[in-house]
């Protein structure tokens, strides 16, 4: 079965946010990652779930790093009535992935629903 190229991972992201991240250690994620997919998706879909899980991880990894989201940052909203104006500051606390695939990002949201989508089918066609 094919896996996704550091490119496709890349590609992935409309933001660009993995643009920094070296193919060394995309592929290396790949790695990992495909362990955990060796004989649990058909080959249609494999390259896309690989690499939205590895997407899935390097964006966890990212804001776990503080860049990408969530590093506790203060979130400013308005509130005017009249001439008078106030400033709120809200804490934005810094997302907290789990261990695995989770919904902690837009990634590991996608990948469990391809994955949702086929367990159906993948439950009717095994032996009993």
């Amino acid at each position: 079965m094919a896996e996704p190229s550091p490119q496709y991972v890349r590609d992935l992201s409309i933001t660009g946010e993995f643009a920094a991240i070296s193919d060394g250690v995309i592929s290396n994620v790949i790695v990992e990652v495909a362990l955990q997919y060796l004989s649990m998706t058909g080959e249609d879909m494999h390259e896309r779930v690989l690499g939205l899980h590895t997407a899935h991880i390097l964006k966890a990894a990212l804001m776990a790093a503080g860049g990408g989201g969530g590093g506790g940052q203060v979130a400013l909203t308005k509130a005017k009535v009249g001439p008078l104006e106030k400033q709120y500051g809200l804490l934005v606390k810094p997302v907290q992935p789990g261990s695995g695939l989770d919904d902690s990002t837009a990634y590991g949201r996608r990948c469990r629903a391809l994955l949702k989508s086929r367990l159906p089918a993948m439950r009717a066609s095994a032996p009993c």
